[in-house]
């Protein structure tokens, strides 16, 4: 029993980070590790609707989500040591619920005698949760290559203007794009920090469009 819940943390482990099978995530690692500088962890996903033969399946599953939540902690850990990514997040959200819905259909494989269920994943709400995790503006801003400026807030949900101005600056791709950072926090330590970064300016809250001329460069 407890061989067979230690594969299945593995199986699932291995399948949050490189995909099950060939998928539009299942990105080669020699390419992850050369473009991908930002990532999000998602929870790691338990199916409880998977053919686990148990007389106590429902037990089962509860085990597996416990050690799961044990093993996230660890894998972003892991993850953060590397050195190859610039910051590496938690997404939030609960496992249930994210999976149920992301999830659009899995399918049973045979593969020389190793089976496996195959997920294949909603792309729309895979680009969502992205988007709520701040995790595809990294994405947005090398596929637009003419982009000059970014405005951001200095508190946002997910990710704050300062490690914002980080990676961008780590970025070679992206160091030269100006960045304004708006702020309601009076803090000249942080401010200076800030300009130490790179960031082009800081404007105080309330914004008016006077102040944002006067930042971009501009005539108020």
């Amino acid at each position: 029993m407890r061989k067979f819940i230690k594969l299945a943390l593995f199986l699932t482990a291995t399948c949050t980070i490189f995909g099950c099978a060939h998928n539009y995530y299942n990105i080669p690692q020699e390419t992850l590790e050369k473009k991908v500088k930002t990532i999000g962890v998602a929870p790691i996903f338990t199916d409880a609707e998977s053919d686990i033969r148990h007389p106590d399946k429902g037990s089962v599953v509860a085990l597996l989500q416990a050690f799961n939540v044990k093993n996230e902690k660890e894998l972003v850990a892991r993850l953060r040591g590397n050195g190859t990514f610039y910051a590496v997040r938690p997404v939030e959200g609960d496992p249930v619920r994210l999976f149920s819905n992301l999830m659009i259909s899995r399918e049973r494989r045979d593969d020389a005698g190793v089976v496996y269920n195959k997920y294949f994943f909603k792309k729309d709400e895979v680009k969502q949760l992205l988007a709520e995790n701040g995790l595809d503006g990294f994405g947005h801003l090398r596929a637009n290559k003419g982009i000059e400026l970014v405005i951001t807030d200095i508190n946002m949900p997910k990710m704050d203007g300062r490690t914002f101005a980080t990676l961008l600056r780590g970025d070679p791709e992206m160091a030269a794009i100006s960045i304004i950072i708006v702020s309601s926090i009076a803090d000249s330590a942080l401010e200076s920090e800030l300009l130490a970064l790179g960031v082009k300016s800081v404007v105080k809250k309330p914004v008016s469009p006077a102040k944002m001329l006067l930042a971009v460069g501009g005539e108020a």
